[in-house]
C-alpha cells in the first residue's frame, strides 16, 4: 500500500491526463462557429418573379469599379419603347360652315425593348483584382436584375397600357362635331384626360414612366444590388490559377434584394393606376 502523498499524486495526474483528453475530442468534434458557415456559404438568392425580359448571362463585367467598393456588377438598360398617343381623323367632307367632325383612331400596341444582363460564374480581371463569381453570387446579380427588367417593363405596360385602354374607348364612341379642327383636338383631349387617372391627365404619362424608370435606378444607389470584394477560401485559392501581379476576390452578396416588389413600387408612386387596371 503506498503513501497517503503518492497516492494523491497519482489521482492528480489521472484527473488531468482525463480532462486532457476531453478536451481534444470536444474540439475535434466541435461544429464551426455560425459566423465562420455564414460567411463560407453564399445563401440563397431571393425569389424574383418574372414578369419583365429575362436577363442574359455574359462573359464580361457589365460594369465593374475597381476603387468603388460595393457596387452593382450586372446592368439593365431601357433601349426603346413603344407607346399609343391620341390621334384623330375626320368624318365626311368638308363643310361650308367650318365645322368640323372627327373621331378617334384605335391606339396602336405598348410595347419595350430593354437589354438585361449579369456575369456568368467565372472569374474577371479587374485593374488588379481576379474577381470569383461563383454560381450561387451569379444567381444574386441575376435576381437583382430581373427586379429592375420588372420595373421598367411595369413602369411602360401599365402606365402607357392605361393610356392606350383610354384612347381604345374613345375609338369606340361615336363621332363628334365641333365648330373647327382645334375645337376637335381640345374636345377630345379633354375626353382623354376624363378617362386617365389623375397623375397621367394633361399629357403626363410619359413624364411619369421616367419618373419610374429613376425609381428603379434607386434600388442601385440605395445598395440594395451592391456586391463586396473579400478574401477567397483556401479551398478557392487552391483551385483557381491566378495570374501574377493579381489579387483574387470573392464576390459576395451584401444588399437587400428583394426588398420591394416592382408592382408594390409602383402602386406607391402612382396610386391611380391601380383604379385604372380595375376598369
Amino acid at each position: 500500500m503506498g503513501s497517503p502523498v503518492a497516492d494523491s499524486i497519482l489521482r492528480l495526474q489521472r484527473d488531468v491526463g482525463n480532462r486532457a483528453v476531453t478536451e481534444v475530442l470536444l474540439q475535434r468534434d466541435a461544429k464551426p462557429p455560425r459566423k465562420a458557415l455564414e460567411e463560407t456559404v453564399v445563401p440563397p438568392a431571393p425569389a424574383v418573379p418574372t414578369i419583365g425580359p429575362t436577363p442574359v448571362a455574359v462573359n464580361h463585367l457589365p460594369k465593374a469599379d475597381a476603387n468603388g467598393g460595393a457596387q452593382p456588377l450586372g446592368e439593365t438598360v431601357v433601349t426603346s419603347s413603344t407607346v399609343p398617343s391620341l390621334a384623330i381623323e375626320r368624318v365626311g367632307e368638308t363643310r361650308k360652315d367650318g365645322t368640323y367632325t372627327s373621331k378617334v383612331k384605335p391606339a396602336g400596341p405598348v410595347d419595350i425593348h430593354l437589354d438585361a444582363i449579369y456575369p456568368a460564374p467565372n472569374t474577371y480581371t479587374l485593374d488588379k483584382l481576379l474577381l470569383l463569381i461563383e454560381p450561387a453570387v451569379a444567381d444574386h446579380i441575376k435576381a437583382g436584375e430581373q427586379e429592375h427588367s420588372n420595373d421598367h417593363y411595369l413602369a411602360v405596360h401599365q402606365v402607357q397600357g392605361a393610356v392606350g385602354a383610354a384612347i381604345g374607348r374613345l375609338a369606340a364612341q361615336p363621332p363628334r362635331t365641333t365648330k373647327d379642327l382645334r375645337a376637335a383636338w381640345a374636345c377630345w383631349r379633354a375626353r382623354l384626360d376624363a378617362e386617365l387617372p389623375t397623375e397621367l391627365r394633361g399629357g403626363q404619362a410619359n413624364k411619369v414612366v421616367d419618373t419610374l424608370h429613376a425609381l428603379s435606378n434607386e434600388r442601385d444607389t440605395k445598395g440594395w444590388h451592391n456586391m463586396i470584394f473579400r478574401g477567397p477560401l483556401q479551398k478557392q485559392v487552391r483551385a483557381t490559377k491566378i495570374p501574377k501581379g493579381l489579387e483574387l476576390k470573392r464576390v459576395y452578396p451584401s444588399g437587400n434584394i428583394g426588398v420591394e416588389g416592382s408592382q408594390e413600387r409602383i402602386d406607391k408612386a402612382v396610386p391611380g393606376l391601380r383604379k385604372a387596371k380595375r376598369r
